[in-house]
């Protein structure tokens, strides 16, 4: 996926569940809390969008579009 079609999906994901693939080759399914452009993150040390993830091995991570190789929203 292109970073642009990453950020597209991360955009609309809030409250919804998604499966995500990260560059590093780890796989994950989870709920998204919070989405956060990079607008919003313009305070942080990282500048970039991201998601807050309630994940469904019960873990909570923020996960930004950088770190990302697919993302799509699923049932």
């Amino acid at each position: 996926m292109s970073n642009e079609e990453i950020i597209d999906v991360m955009s609309k994901s809030e409250g919804c569940r998604v499966k995500c693939v990260e560059k590093d080759g780890s796989e994950w399914t989870g709920i998204v809390d919070v989405y956060e452009s990079d607008y919003d993150n313009e305070g942080d040390d990282y500048q970039g969008h991201s998601i807050c993830v309630r994940r469904d091995d019960g873990s909570n991570v923020i996960v930004y579009d950088d770190e990302i190789e697919s993302i799509a929203i699923v049932e």
